[in-house]
């Protein structure tokens, strides 16, 4: 008996292994539990965005072929055709429904949805407020930047700039998830974060850069980089640390060996202003130097290329401003960039002048600047936001902004603003358009013009940066 005890053990051993293995290989031809199936749906969308159409509109109007869901507090709702909501109190008003949460509304089948009959892809978020109905689309970031690309770089660009663009939009978009998180969403559809227009705004090689950059970004050392770009660097772009003090190894000076066989548009343009128009908009931010009198390049970068501040001396005082400031002040639109050397007519040699000057390009109406709120560090660490947090915000308000393009419409190399005979006139004559941080895209489209890829495009402008699949 003492020798069989070990056998029997073996058999039961044995009989629970086989039993095991009937149960797992059942379990392997059932189907996913609910739950399962979901996450592998959600891994599948990839990463969502969440971007706002608007905060404050009064109604709205969503459609699709096939129907729309319209999901409330759980409920389900199944409409055909057209739907009106509009804003009653802090409530959405819907047919004789009134409802003060939050409303998804998606296609019944899986076309597109419009609102306002422009079409979007993925789905709807409605949230009610006093101030206006917030519409927020949330869509897949791969489709989100099919609607962006039209409104950042001409499709009609070698294939090579638009897929270097197209990294570039997606890294920016993932990096920025929940920029706007205190207003419902993550990024909004302006020029403040990327120009964003849905279905009417995709081509069908912007799509394809797209898709054939599918799910790359830039990283540096395991992170998510920082990425910037404007239009046209000039022939030389601007650090990271000479723009707002942060000194990232990848986003460098660099001259353009190259940017002497640029066709770019921005390549030079020229600005008059009159002192009075200064002095306005000088005023506008409470800097009341009276009329001035001199502006002075106190400071350039490494190259010698781009003024970094600016002394603005007047009739009543004196005071340095950051270049970055003083673009913002006369307008991005006005004053394209800080690469520019300064002169000035004085009012007896305009006299001389008057009756001898040619026709010029009409001034534009320079929007009147908001007052710069005031940054406090200590205050923002406080709220626990990162250092990389506080560092976007002291650029934003000192006039740095990460996307910096000139619009799709080609404009005037010469801007002169109407002035009288007896008035100091101070003449910017520059190169390139924006803020020269990153990537230019003019030079980028050169890049491709010599036969560079994307990979190098952004490797030349992103220096030590790794492209990596973000899923």
């Amino acid at each position: 008996m003492l020798k069989e005890e070990p056998t029997r053990k073996v058999m039961l051993l044995l009989k629970k292994f086989i039993i095991f293995k009937i149960f797992l290989s059942l379990m392997l031809t059932l189907p996913l539990s609910p739950t399962l199936a979901k996450d592998s749906a959600i891994e599948a969308k990839g990463i969502e965005l969440r971007v706002g159409l608007s905060t404050s509109a009064r109604s709205a109007s969503f459609s699709s072929d096939g129907g729309l869901i319209i999901i409330c507090g759980g409920r389900k709702i199944y409409k055909d055709g057209k739907i009106e909501l509009t804003l009653e109190g802090s409530s959405i008003r819907i047919d004789n429904l009134k409802v003060s949460e939050k409303l998804t509304i998606l296609p019944a089948s899986r076309g597109l949805l419009s609102y306002n009959s422009k079409p979007y892809r993925g789905r709807f978020e409605i949230i009610p407020n006093s101030r206006g109905l917030t519409i927020v689309n949330v869509v897949n970031v791969e489709e989100y930047l099919y609607g962006v690309l039209g409104a950042e770089i001409p499709s009609s660009w070698p294939m090579e700039a638009l897929k270097a663009q197209a990294v570039v939009s997606r890294t920016y978009a993932i990096a920025n998830l929940g920029k706007h998180r205190a207003n419902g969403f993550d990024l909004c559809a302006s020029v403040h974060c990327q120009g964003y227009g849905g279905v009417s705004s995709e081509d069908p090689k912007l799509k394809r850069a797209v898709d054939e950059t599918r799910g790359e970004i830039l990283t540096y050392r395991g992170e998510i980089a920082k990425v910037f770009y404007h239009s046209d660097s000039g022939g030389f772009t601007l650090s990271a640390k000479s723009a707002w003090g942060e000194d990232l190894p990848y986003l460098k000076s660099l001259k353009e060996d190259f940017y002497q066989e640029t066709s770019s548009p921005y390549s030079s343009w020229k600005l008059e202003i009159p002192s009075t128009k200064l002095m306005e908009l000088l005023n506008d931010i409470g800097l009341d130097v009276g009329p001035p009198k001199d502006i002075l390049i106190t400071k350039k970068d490494e190259f010698g290329f781009r003024a970094l501040s600016l002394k603005i001396v007047g009739s009543k005082g004196a005071v340095e401003i950051p270049a970055t400031r003083f673009r913002q002040l006369i307008g991005f639109t006005t004053l394209r960039s800080t690469a520019f050397t300064i002169s000035k007519k004085e009012p007896l040699e305009r006299v001389r002048k008057a009756n001898q000057r040619e026709t010029q390009n009409e001034a534009p109406d320079i929007e009147k600047p908001k007052k710069r709120r005031n940054v406090n560090v200590r205050e923002l660490l406080a709220k626990g936001l990162s250092y990389d947090e506080i560092i976007l915000i002291l650029a934003e308000a000192y006039g740095i902004i990460e996307r910096d393009v000139a619009p799709k419409d080609e404009v005037s190399k010469e801007i002169i603003f109407p002035s009288k005979p007896d008035e100091r006139v101070f003449i910017f004559e520059g190169r390139g358009w924006g803020h020269g941080v990153g990537m230019s895209q003019w030079g980028a489209k050169l890049m491709a013009e010599r036969g560079k890829s994307y990979t190098q495009i952004l490797e030349f402008y992103f220096t030590g940066t790794r492209i990596e699949k973000k899923r």
